[in-house]
């Protein structure tokens, strides 16, 4: 599948953006580090800056806690762990999908398929 028939799939979504990104929320920082790659969905909803859920349509998911396949607050910083490789980012945006350019990797929406 080409980039522009991935992008089609999430047209109308939004998408969050992680940037600043680092394997070892401990390391000190030169430079900008990597932008991590989008997640798409159509809602987001934090509380308390501690739990968060993201999903697809309508409807109320349970928060999302630290493991496989999650996003959650470590500190001041957004970790991503996917399938058990976790990197966390000091900066992150949210923007309309169609803006999110893949920076590396594959785009992969927020409910893991």
């Amino acid at each position: 599948m080409g980039l522009i028939q991935e992008l089609e799939q999430f047209k109308g979504k939004l998408a969050l953006r992680p940037i600043h990104g680092r394997k070892d929320p401990d390391e000190k920082m030169d430079g900008w580090g990597f932008t991590g790659v989008p997640l798409f969905f159509d809602w987001i909803h934090i509380t308390y800056c501690c739990h968060i859920n993201i999903g697809y349509g309508a409807g109320f998911t349970e928060p999302m806690s630290p493991g496989p396949n999650s996003v959650y607050f470590h500190g001041d910083m957004l970790a991503i762990d996917r399938d058990g490789d976790i990197s966390y980012y000091g900066d992150w945006e949210i923007v309309p999908a169609e803006d999110a350019e893949p920076m590396r990797g594959k785009m992969i929406p927020a409910d893991g398929n």
